[in-house]
């Protein structure tokens, strides 16, 4: 449980999570884990990529936790959640090295849908049958549709 807190909180600490200001003066949807020029003229609002690109933009810190939760056989619930996350971490990912980067999450066409992880069709698979699956998908119309559920 503890461990699968920290990942959460390295997760919301990630250019995707709620605290994402704890890294970062300012987020832009031009954000992308490419190094950036740093010198006396610029100072990007952004985190150094080449020392934080791994927590901020790829969730290093947080996959590292979340492994190290699922690595201590937790209950089924709280497997599905942690496993839950990890895929929502590669969903981004994939949204940030994607067509577009994540200029393409803010400003999406009418019929284009984000990329989805691969990860959470083994997810469903494994957990569709617990509570936290059903919370999901009740809370969650992408992956419903993902999922075709």
């Amino acid at each position: 449980e503890v461990c699968y807190q920290m990942g959460n909180a390295w997760f919301n600490c990630s250019y995707w999570g709620r605290s994402w200001y704890m890294f970062s003066y300012n987020r832009n949807h031009y954000d992308d884990d490419s190094p950036e020029v740093r010198n006396a003229g610029n100072f990007p609002s952004t985190p150094d990529v080449r020392r934080y690109g791994g927590a901020y933009f790829r969730f290093d810190r947080a996959l590292f936790w979340y492994r190290r939760a699922l690595a201590a056989n937790p209950p089924k619930e709280l497997a599905a959640k942690i496993e839950y996350m990890i895929a929502d971490c590669d969903r981004y990912v994939l949204i940030m090295h994607g067509d577009g980067g994540t200029d393409r999450y803010y400003y999406l066409y009418d019929d284009e849908k984000l990329p989805s992880s691969p990860k959470f069709r083994q997810w469903a698979a494994r957990y569709g049958q617990t509570a936290t699956f059903a919370e999901r998908m009740k809370h969650c119309p992408e992956l419903k549709d993902y999922l075709g559920k």
